[in-house]
């Protein structure tokens, strides 16, 4: 079945140079295909998230936090969740109530229901990240529908909509540089 998904999402996913948004492609070239040097912090922190993820994809999250210059994260998760930790590691403050200074909000990738006021979070600059966002289709669907103008960015691991950014609504499906680890070794003849 993940298979059949991933399979779903190359066919209709671009690079970098497929996008056609000042703001997408500053953050594509600038974090998503940034070169990252393996962290053991995130092999530790991998029980606590989804399945699916790998060090790569929690690197990422932790490389988008620090790029749009996240201080305070709205977590809709249970308190054993990894995103607590992991905002700890980057001084991001982690808190479970909507605030003026909140400029992003973790969704973990179980939760089903969330209680968010649109009107008071699309009066600021905020960023929206649902983890998994394929394991949780309805709540991502739903999300996309309240903020229909918002630029939304799925990287299959990971689903982003900015609120706030001042060009037109658009949608995004990114492969990060790590989306598919192929161990393809070329054999010397």
């Amino acid at each position: 079945m993940t298979y059949l998904l991933k399979l779903k999402f190359l066919l209709k996913s671009t690079n970098a140079h497929g996008v056609h948004s000042p703001f997408v492609f500053q953050l594509v070239t600038e974090c998503f295909y940034r070169k990252r040097i393996p962290n053991y912090i995130f092999e530790e922190l991998l029980p606590k998230f989804h399945q699916y993820q790998n060090s790569n994809q929690l690197s990422l999250l932790t490389d988008t936090l620090n790029y749009l210059e996240t201080t305070e994260v709205l977590a809709y998760t249970h308190k054993s969740h990894g995103i607590f930790q992991l905002n700890s590691l980057n001084n991001i403050s982690t808190t479970q109530k909507f605030s003026k200074s909140t400029n992003a909000i973790f969704i973990s990738a179980f939760q089903k229901k969330i209680a968010l006021d649109p009107e008071e979070i699309s009066r600021q600059n905020c960023c929206i990240i649902l983890e998994s966002p394929y394991f949780n289709l309805t709540l991502w669907k739903r999300l996309q529908d309240i903020f229909k103008d918002a630029i939304v960015i799925d990287t299959f691991y990971w689903g982003f909509i900015f609120i706030g950014k001042a060009q037109e609504p658009q949608k995004f499906n990114i492969r990060t540089d790590r989306f598919l680890k192929w161990d393809y070794k070329p054999v010397r003849l």
